[in-house]
């Protein structure tokens, strides 16, 4: 596992495993946070669909990442934007408590992130590729 962001109060690291050797393995993102108050705010904010592949445990928080196309492997994990989404939440929760205005402006740039994936997403399902690994 390689750290990819340290931070004061947070790290962040990811790990990415051949799905093909375990059922049990996944690709997953793990973010760490000491304040467990806000990973819990963004954890209940998040779309039921998702909670089966978000792990809340004491401080941290374990994102497992869809693997191959839904279409050709089905449903096993998270897109990038609901990563997206609950970072979101995790900021709202954080300005909550210590409203800055970088704060602000975070939150404006990942919900401008998520505006552009969906924007993505509808133009994919009007090709009708999404789904696939069609460009």
């Amino acid at each position: 596992m390689k750290i990819i962001e340290k931070g004061k109060g947070f790290t962040a690291r990811a790990r990415f495993i051949d799905m093909s050797t375990s059922e049990i393995q996944k690709n997953f993102f793990k973010l760490k946070i000491n304040n467990m108050k806000h990973l819990e705010e963004a954890y209940n904010e998040m779309s039921k669909d998702t909670f089966k592949h978000i792990d809340l445990d004491e401080n941290e928080v374990t994102f497992f990442i869809q693997d191959g196309p839904i279409k050709e492997v089905g449903e096993n994990g998270l897109q990038a934007v609901d990563i997206l989404e609950f970072t979101k939440h995790l900021f709202a929760s954080l300005n909550k408590a210590y409203p800055c205005r970088e704060n602000a402006l975070t939150i404006t740039k990942i919900e401008e992130a998520i505006h552009w994936q969906t924007a993505r997403t509808a133009d994919r399902e009007n090709r009708k590729v999404e789904g696939t690994n069609v460009v």
